[in-house]
């Protein structure tokens, strides 16, 4: 049976669709990418964590998810990586993998069966840092992508947020963002998605 376990903190997303990315309203929407494909990195800032007794506080977990392109998401065939903090001892990766892999559940787990490849796990360098409407993540010597809150055209003190469609934190809105700056390099993989979709909000998940 699986550990009992939550993931408090923040949320940062970057994928090659266009603003806003079809996917995450349904899976079954084909990404609104160039090539219809969709390569995804989606960071977890963890600020409070647990996974049965061992504790995931102020480490950070970072996947990315490639699809073939002309197919949704929920077709499956998908491949992912997955990078946990180096930080980490050696109880904390395997929480974190059992997490992330979709083995514990919870959201993770119903998406666990669309992946057809799991590429690798990596310890690494992950860091997270916020500058007003700005969110960065960066994999050291894998990947680095800056989000941007997109301003409201009603009050532009205030950020375009999008209402009843937050897998990450339910009870919250997502707040739209524009990629700034974005690379990945790995696995035989490379791409970039500055100038596309990005979403950042608070996150809240917990399983199984």
């Amino acid at each position: 049976m699986a550990e009992k376990w939550f993931l408090r903190g923040e949320y940062v997303e970057n994928c090659n669709c266009r603003v806003s990315c079809p996917c995450t309203m349904d899976l079954r929407f084909k990404p609104s990418s160039s090539d219809g494909s969709c390569h995804v990195t989606l960071g977890f800032d963890i600020r409070n964590g647990r996974y049965g007794a061992v504790s995931l506080d102020g480490l950070g977990a970072v996947m990315v998810i490639n699809s073939p392109a002309g197919q949704s998401l929920a077709d499956g065939n998908l491949s992912a990586a997955l990078y946990v903090d180096e930080r980490a001892s050696s109880e904390q990766q395997a929480a974190m993998q059992a997490i992330f892999s979709g083995q514990a559940g919870g959201l993770f787990g119903g998406l666990g069966p669309l992946i057809g490849q799991l590429l690798g796990v990596k310890a690494a360098r992950i860091e997270f840092s916020d500058d007003a409407q700005r969110r960065s993540l960066s994999v050291e010597g894998v990947t680095e992508a800056t989000v941007e809150a997109v301003p409201s055209p009603l009050d532009p003190t205030k950020s375009v947020t999008l209402g009843n469609m937050n897998l990450f934190n339910p009870s919250e809105v997502l707040t739209q963002g524009i990629v700034v700056s974005s690379s990945y390099k790995d696995h035989g993989l490379e791409w970039g998605n500055t100038g596309r979709n990005g979403y950042i909000t608070a996150l809240n998940l917990e399983g199984p």
